[in-house]
């Protein structure tokens, strides 16, 4: 898990499937001493995995991500010149348990990733 170590969540807002949270990154984190030192940059698998906890978070569910026929990585994202991050994504209920994720990790001025997701529910 990533959030409250990685990632802290600053606020988070649910609204009839769709939901905003403003992220705070940690700089420090361990993954930025080999991911460049000097220069940290998020990794992409980071950007996938906060977005399920996100949405684990939002749902109250453990989830599993069944299939991305998305996932863009459109800019880098350097802790350091971003600390503060937006998460948009969008839930919807599909059938057998299964929700279908769409978002991005932004900030004011730069979209960081986009996905477009399935997620199931982990027994």
């Amino acid at each position: 898990m990533l959030v409250d170590d990685f990632f802290i969540i600053k606020t988070i807002q649910n609204d009839a499937g769709k939901s905003h949270a403003r992220l705070r990154l940690n700089a420090d984190h361990a993954i930025f001493q080999g991911h460049f030192p000097g220069t940290p940059v998020v990794p992409g698998v980071c950007m996938v995995q906060m977005l399920k906890e996100l949405v684990e978070t939002s749902l109250g569910l453990s989830l599993q991500l069944e299939k991305a026929p998305m996932i863009k990585f459109l800019a880098i994202l350097q802790p350091a010149q971003h600390p503060e991050i937006d998460a948009v994504y969008d839930i919807a209920d599909l059938p057998e348990g299964k929700v279908q994720v769409s978002g991005q990790i932004t900030d004011a001025e730069l979209t960081f990733f986009k996905f477009k997701g399935i997620f199931h529910a982990q027994s």
